[in-house]
């Protein structure tokens, strides 16, 4: 993906977030005069593909003025104690709406349930966590399908026979976990 496309996923994302906040049920009051101060807490601030995320931030707030938009996570994907305390440290702030990005859903979703009983809307991105049904939103793509349309292109490059290893990210991760299944099947398919 270039980088316009990640700009305008975050604008989307920033965008979705502050029309949670403003929903007539759960309208929240801005904390700062007349903008909307929107969390974005991700897995890891480390990672190149965290970094562009928060390029995409910084840029959606330059596109769209009422949003005050701060970028924060753990340094690893493997804090969840770390992402844990940055969104308490943001209820505590009283943030008017919430973009994450969980790293373990298990462990996270206690916490994201405080937000909402906070009265502040929550928006998961790029991992979903299907049993937390007070989210506002979900924004993420079909990670299953992305790996069986890697595993698809490496196999129209390789020969049946030919052996592949998988790299992935943390364990235990449905995000990884959902890719790794879809790339396994197609390469499979094609006899690799």
């Amino acid at each position: 993906m270039n980088s316009k496309v990640y700009k305008f996923a975050a604008l989307l994302l920033v965008a979705a977030v502050a029309f949670s906040a403003c929903a007539p049920k759960e309208a929240a009051s801005t904390t700062s005069g007349d903008k909307i101060k929107v969390a974005v807490v991700v897995k890891a601030v480390t990672s190149d593909y965290w970094k562009l995320v928060g390029a995409g931030v910084d840029q959606a707030m330059v596109d769209d003025p009422t949003i005050e938009a701060e970028f924060l996570g753990p340094n690893e994907e493997t804090d969840i104690e770390g992402q844990i305390r940055i969104i308490e440290a943001q209820i505590s702030a009283k943030v008017d709406a919430l973009a994450v990005a969980p790293s373990q859903a298990d462990q996270l979703a206690p916490t994201l349930q405080k937000a909402v009983d906070a009265g502040i809307p929550v928006v998961l991105i790029d991992t979903n966590i299907d049993t937390f049904e007070a989210k506002s939103a979900f924004v993420g793509t079909d990670n299953r399908l992305g790996g069986t349309m890697a595993g698809e292109f490496i196999a129209g490059k390789l020969q049946s026979g030919d052996e592949v290893a998988i790299i992935r990210g943390a364990a235990g991760d449905p995000v990884h976990n959902l890719r790794e299944e879809g790339a396994t099947e197609a390469l499979e398919a094609a006899g690799l």
